[in-house]
């Protein structure tokens, strides 16, 4: 429904652009990012925020759901999260000197940009590029690095940087002390969910996966949050039937599941924003991807597994145009093989810094 909505926002796309030459021309240093979609494409944001507040920019985010807003809210280079529900939000319209619009196809973030800023930018594709007083192309790079151009820098997005995110001191110690009962064990996390709406992202192997690895000095922790994941995980520990399958579903809010992923051995995930965290926190990652390309979307940093000879339809994902197809068979994920996924594990396993590590 919102994206029906959001489709035939676009004659006010062309309505906004006048209406942005009487907003008031304001100076100074203050600056608005807008961001609608999910937690890996915010977290995907961060180092352009990061290179902004090098600027010396006061950074505030307009976000529209918390899944987005939570990332904004434990970094330290935003100042304020604003969400678009409340109210006093008329009351921003026109107030900043500059406004960037970090969604990729959203027509009402469009309009929302160019009426927070006079100067505002954004990528130059479809209707929406007429709101935008500035605009710079979409080029087939990975999306972080697409988020840098966007704010004029022509560095190219790097992961590790765990100092994007601020993890209280308890929080970490509380996560350490969780972790102790696997004193012995390499711990590998494992994300074998998505959103509702991404069905078509998931790999169907983690249970054979994690019936292989358990056989290796290894403890597993699946983590995910919501009813759908519950049943995902739980599925999977009764097909896997061992007691060092730990489920971790819904027991870690973000920051918790932040330092988690910190202090783990290993990840792997679907195409989902823990897998971005994990980057980020300089895990070793491994991304499985079928319907999105790693080429866009991949884990920064990361082993990312993808096929494309699989299926002549792959990616058929293009965030930047709007499409998400779905698709009740994906052959692109089932072509990724266990046996190629507990291979790179192996070798990651029996790397040094690991084996140290335990």
């Amino acid at each position: 429904m919102l994206k029906l909505i959001d489709e035939a926002c676009f004659p006010f796309c062309y309505l906004v652009k006048h209406i942005r030459q009487i907003l008031p021309k304001k100076e100074g240093k203050n600056i608005a990012i807008i961001k609608f979609s999910g937690m890996g494409e915010a977290v995907l944001t961060l180092p352009a925020i990061k290179e902004l507040k090098k600027r010396g920019y006061e950074i505030d985010a307009i976000v529209l759901k918390k899944r987005a807003g939570i990332v904004y809210e434990h970094c330290p280079m935003v100042r304020k999260v604003k969400y678009l529900t409340s109210a006093k939000m008329i009351k921003e319209l026109g107030q900043y000197a500059r406004a960037f619009d970090f969604e990729l196809f959203s027509n009402t973030s469009a309009i929302i940009t160019a009426l927070l800023s006079r100067e505002s930018y954004g990528f130059s594709h479809s209707h929406r590029a007429e709101a935008y007083k500035h605009i710079i192309s979409f080029d087939e790079t990975h999306v972080a690095n697409n988020y840098l151009h966007l704010v004029g820098s022509k560095e190219r997005a790097v992961f590790p940087d765990p100092n994007l995110i601020s993890i209280p001191k308890y929080v970490e110690e509380r996560i350490v002390e969780w972790l102790k009962q696997w004193k012995k064990e390499a711990i590998i996390g494992i994300h074998a969910s998505t959103e509702h709406t991404c069905h078509q992202r998931r790999w169907p192997f983690f249970a054979e996966l994690i019936k292989r690895l358990v056989k290796k000095d290894v403890a597993i922790v699946l983590t995910g949050k919501g009813k759908e994941d519950e049943k995902i995980n739980a599925k999977i520990i009764k097909e896997v039937g061992n007691n060092k399958v730990i489920d971790a579903t819904n027991k870690f809010d973000f920051i918790h599941l932040c330092a988690l992923l910190k202090h783990i051995n290993i990840f792997i995930s679907n195409d989902t924003g823990p897998m971005h965290l994990s980057s980020l926190f300089n895990k070793k990652t491994i991304g499985l991807f079928g319907p999105n390309t790693p080429l866009l979307f991949g884990a920064l940093g990361g082993r990312n597994i993808y096929h494309k000879e699989s299926c002549p339809f792959s990616p058929c994902i293009v965030p930047h145009e709007g499409k998400f197809p779905s698709c009740k068979d994906p052959k692109c994920m089932k072509a990724i093989s266990v046996e190629e996924v507990a291979r790179i594990v192996e070798d990651m396993l029996y790397d040094s810094s690991i084996l140290g590590a335990k």
